[in-house]
């Protein structure tokens, strides 16, 4: 048997440890040309933010392009990415009892996997006092990284509707850690960032839709802008300045269910009322109290958590109530974009409402859309709806010229159970799911079906991958 010199093996060990280190040296450049740096030379990794409204997403723009730093959704945030993280900025938003913004529920999960042990953080958490959890997915996220090993650069500062003084403190923080920092954004900044500048808009007509349903009345709402016209797409929101008692006036966000290419803007509102019978402020005031061709401030706030995929992508859309603003809105946007492409996305949609007689929004559109083929599939499930009219398990099938309508006694949710099969099918085509309408009923039941059928893995999956979308409230 041939034997190696020894001088030759290690000449070989030591040629392979060379080359190891050369090969470790060249990463790290490579990774640290990429890194931003503080003024003290010390790498600030990544800016991040979970936004609701956009808020979040604006500060963390400004953030990041004041430091040079990535900016990442905390869906974005893998294990691995953690583990060699050195500091993260994170601003993020709490939404409905507590929770994250959708493009920030997947974080916490994954920090179980993560090592983060030789991570240095700093939460700005944004909020609004008049709720009864203020700020609460920021301080959890804050306590959950802690209690991981993580190592936080300050307390978490909490913002009360962006308090400015509040904000200055989160920059006085960063300034300490070396950042040079702009100046303090003023009042509001980061909300006015994602809006289009406020114009006046005419009430130019309110219809009544859901007459003698056992729900509150909903209306639709249609508006006409006294000057130019803006620029929107399909999931984007509009902001009024709601006239109130004080003479003031309060903004009041509804999701958008027209186009810009239809020369108006449609809403689609239910009246809500306070525990003492008065109607809300910003319902009350455009359901009942104005006038046609009073005026209202109006501004158009950018939404691209809920803005359409592909044209030719599979579309699932999901909701019930005045969710469907949102999502007529993107069908009316595929109609649109079906003349410009070779294949046209397929698109079905599971609405829920009350009763089958007086809650049907929008029925001689969505038929149309069946007709003419651009809806494939139409369930419609009702909450109210008497159990001899059609059996839960096998539905009513009503036939047209192009496409399905099914009637369902019960929740969108069940339909979703219904048809595992087929949502399995048009999921392993690539399609996408996009859910308008109330968060805790709806939208969370959606979420445990899905959760069912799919398993949580695939679930998260299509959150990180940005095939599941909500616009809740």
């Amino acid at each position: 048997m041939l034997s190696i010199q020894p001088w030759l093996l290690a000449g070989t060990l030591v040629l392979a440890y060379l080359l190891f280190t050369l090969g470790c040296y060249h990463k790290r450049v490579r990774i640290w040309r990429h890194q931003p740096v503080l003024n003290s030379g010390v790498p600030v990794n990544i800016v991040a933010y979970a936004s609701e409204s956009g808020q979040a997403r604006a500060l963390a723009g400004q953030l990041a392009e004041q430091t040079g730093a990535p900016c990442l959704t905390l869906n974005e945030l893998s294990p691995a990415m953690l583990a060699n993280c050195r500091q993260l900025l994170l601003i993020v938003s709490t939404t409905g009892e507590g929770d994250a913004p959708d493009n920030g529920r997947l974080l916490l999960p994954r920090l179980a996997q993560a090592d983060v042990a030789g991570l240095s953080f700093a939460v700005l958490a944004l909020g609004d006092r008049h709720y009864r959890h203020f700020c609460a997915f920021g301080l959890r996220l804050a306590a959950v990284l802690q209690a991981s090993g993580a190592t936080p650069l300050f307390p978490t500062v909490c913002v009360d509707q962006l308090d400015p003084q509040a904000l200055q403190q989160w920059q006085q923080q960063l300034q300490q850690l070396g950042l040079k920092m702009a100046t303090v954004p003023p009042a509001g900044s980061g909300q006015q960032a994602a809006l289009t500048p406020e114009s006046l808009w005419r009430l130019q007509q309110r219809q009544l839709l859901n007459a003698a349903s056992p729900g509150a009345p909903v209306y639709d709402i249609t508006l006409q802008a006294q000057n130019t016209l803006p620029d929107w797409q399909a999931g984007d929101i509009a902001q009024l300045r709601i006239p109130d008692a004080t003479g003031g006036t309060v903004p009041r966000e509804y999701t958008i269910a027209s186009l810009p290419q239809e020369q108006q803007l449609r809403l689609l509102i239910r009246v809500q009322h306070y525990p003492d019978g008065r109607p809300g402020i910003g319902s009350g005031w455009l359901c009942q109290q104005a006038q046609t061709g009073d005026s209202i401030a109006l501004g158009i706030r950018s939404n691209p958590e809920f803005h359409a995929p592909a044209a030719r992508v599979p579309l699932i859309l999901i909701g019930n109530g005045t969710g469907l603003a949102g999502l007529r809105a993107h069908l009316q946007q595929r109609e649109l974009h079906a003349a410009d492409s070779i294949t046209a996305g397929k698109n079905w949609l599971i609405f829920g409402e009350r009763s089958p007689e007086h809650d049907r929004p929008w029925r001689q559109q969505l038929e149309h859309w069946l007709n003419t083929g651009h809806l494939q599939q139409l369930d419609l499930a009702f909450s109210r709806m008497d159990q001899t009219a059609a059996e839960p398990q096998a539905p009513d099938q009503l036939s047209y010229q192009a496409g399905r309508q099914f009637i369902h006694q019960g929740y969108v949710q069940q339909v979703l159970s219904h048809h595992a099969g087929k949502l399995q099918q048009w999921l392993a085509q690539g399609a996408c799911l996009y859910v308008c309408g109330s968060r805790n009923g709806m939208a969370a039941g959606v979420d445990d079906v899905l959760s069912e059928i799919l398993g949580e893995q695939q679930r998260q999956a299509l959150i990180g991958q940005g095939r599941y979308r909500r616009d809740v409230y």
